[in-house]
C-alpha cells in the first residue's frame, strides 16, 4: 500500500487519521505491516502471515515473559533503559518482550490488551506524553495487574511507578543558569498538560525562580511543541526570533534540544557564547560537551523490575512511588551570563 504520508496528501487528512484507520484494519486481519519495509493487503483474511504456530497459545502463557513499552529508543538514555531493564529480568530468569508505541497511544492501547490476553507475568511501561493517561493503562491498576510505569505517574491513583526527581532536576538546571547570572531563561518543551515528568519539570524551572527571588517571564515559555513535529524546529526558531534578550534555556528533552541547537545556528546565535543551554539527558555527538541532567537508567531499571516482581508474588502488596535523584553534569553549552560574548570554549570543552 501507498505510506502514510502519500494516503494523507491524497485524501487530505492528517497523517493521524490515517495511522489509526491502518491501525483498525490490522486489528481486523485486512493488512499486516512489516518494519521498515510498508503495509501490505492480506492475501487472507487471518492478516499477517503466520511464520512460528506452537499449535497452543498455553505454551506461549507457560513462558516467564515480562513485556517492556517505550514510545520510542532514539537516545542513549532510552536505550539505558532497554538494556538495564533486561538485565534485571535475565537475573530472575524470565525473558523480556519489548515493543515501541511510536508516541501513539493508540498503539499503545492496542499493544496493552494483546500482551495482557498473551500471558505476560507483567508489563513496565513508559508511557506516551498525552493530556491524558492511555485507558487501558488505568485499567491494569485498577484490576492491580503486575505494571509498572516508569518516568512519570498518575496523578490521584495508586499504582507502581518509577521516577527521576524531575522537579528536582529541573531546580538543578534553571539554577545552575540563574547562578550564572542568567535571568532571560526559557523553558521549551513539548504539550504540558498532563504527561507528570514535564509538569514537574516546570515547577522544579519556578522554584528556582522564586529561590533566587527572580520573576518569571511568561513570554520565555515555550511549551506546547509536538513530540516528532517537523515544524518543531521553525517554531522555536520563530520563538527565538521574537525574543532576542533571551541568554539561557532548559530544554525538556533531547529531542527538543537537538531542535534547539539547529534553531540556534539559524538565528546565528551561538553556545555558550549567546545561549547558554541545559539539556534534559545527554546529547550526543556534539561539537561541545553538553551541561545536562543526568537521569540514573540502571537505578529506574532496578527499582522497576523490582516493583513488579513484588506486585508478582503478592498481588495485594501496596503500590509504591519511587522517585531517584538527578545529577546536574557541567559541561561547555553553559557560560556566565555577563562574559559570555567574550567568553570562548576552553580546551576541556572539546567534542
Amino acid at each position: 500500500m501507498p505510506s502514510e504520508n502519500q494516503i494523507a496528501e491524497t485524501l487530505q487528512v492528517s497523517r493521524i487519521t490515517i495511522r489509526h484507520a491502518l491501525d483498525e484494519l490490522v486489528q481486523k486481519g485486512l493488512v499486516y505491516r512489516i518494519q521498515g519495509k510498508g503495509t501490505f493487503l492480506s492475501s487472507a483474511s487471518q492478516g499477517e502471515p503466520v511464520i512460528f504456530d506452537s499449535g497452543n497459545r498455553d505454551t506461549c502463557r507457560s513462558l516467564p515473559l515480562i513485556a517492556y513499552l517505550s514510545p520510542r529508543l532514539h537516545n542513549d538514555y532510552m536505550a539505558a533503559l532497554l538494556n538495564n531493564i533486561e538485565e534485571e529480568i535475565s537475573t530472575r530468569r524470565h525473558f523480556l518482550l519489548f515493543s515501541r508505541t511510536h508516541e501513539d497511544q493508540g498503539i499503545e492501547k492496542a499493544k496493552l490488551k494483546d500482551l495482557a490476553h498473551l500471558g505476560v507475568k507483567g508489563i513496565v511501561i513508559f508511557p506516551v506524553d498525552g493530556e491524558v493517561f492511555n485507558e487501558e493503562i488505568l485499567r491494569l491498576t485498577l484490576d492491580s495487574y503486575p505494571l509498572v510505569i516508569i518516568d512519570r505517574y498518575l496523578r490521584g491513583l495508586e499504582t507502581n511507578c518509577v521516577c527521576s526527581d524531575n522537579l528536582g532536576g529541573a531546580f538543578q538546571a534553571a539554577g545552575h543558569l540563574l547562578a550564572l547570572g542568567h535571568r532571560n531563561i526559557a523553558f521549551i518543551s513539548t504539550n504540558i498538560q498532563g504527561t507528570s515528568s514535564i509538569e514537574d519539570r516546570l515547577a522544579g524551572y519556578e522554584r528556582a525562580f522564586a529561590e533566587y527571588g527572580v520573576p518569571i517571564r511568561p513570554e520565555f515559555f515555550l511549551t506546547d511543541l509536538k513530540v516528532g513535529d517537523e515544524q518543531n524546529k521553525e517554531r522555536i526558531r520563530d520563538f527565538l526570533k521574537a525574543n532576542p534578550g533571551i541568554t539561557g534555556i532548559l530544554s525538556v528533552n533531547t529531542t527538543i534540544g537537538i531542535q534547539i541547537i539547529e534553531a540556534a545556528a539559524e538565528t546565528g546565535r551561538s553556545i555558550p557564547q549567546d545561549l547558554s543551554i541545559v539539556f534534559f539527558d545527554k546529547i550526543e555527538h556534539l561539537p561541545f560537551k553538553p551541561t545536562y541532567i543526568k537521569q540514573q537508567a540502571a537505578d529506574i531499571a532496578k527499582e522497576a523490575i523490582r516493583l513488579l516482581f513484588d506486585i508478582i508474588e503478592d498481588p495485594n502488596k501496596r503500590r509504591t512511588k519511587v522517585d531517584l535523584p538527578t545529577i546536574l553534569v557541567e559541561g561547555c553549552s553553559t557560560a556566565p551570563a555577563t562574559s559570555r560574548l567574550n567568553h570562548r570554549p576552553s580546551s576541556h570543552c572539546g567534542k
